[in-house]
């Protein structure tokens, strides 16, 4: 003897069999996307300034001044 919850699954079971397939999805077509950006202007140095700057790892002696 099935419990309600087994029938109803087991009519839901039955009636998903009982569709047609799903229809299959279309692979979309490729394509490529060219982009093109105007020239940036010239910057004028420094872009970045660095004073007084150390890089090194824990333990070690520091491997960068600036």
């Amino acid at each position: 003897v099935l419990t309600r919850k087994q029938q109803k699954c087991r009519r839901k079971n039955q009636d998903e069999e009982s569709q047609e397939p799903p229809e299959l999805l279309k692979r979309p077509k490729e394509y490529t996307v060219r982009f093109t950006f105007p020239d940036p202007p010239p910057l004028s140095p420094p872009v970045l300034g660095l004073h007084g700057v150390t890089f090194g790892y824990e333990g070690q002696k520091h491997s960068l001044r600036i």
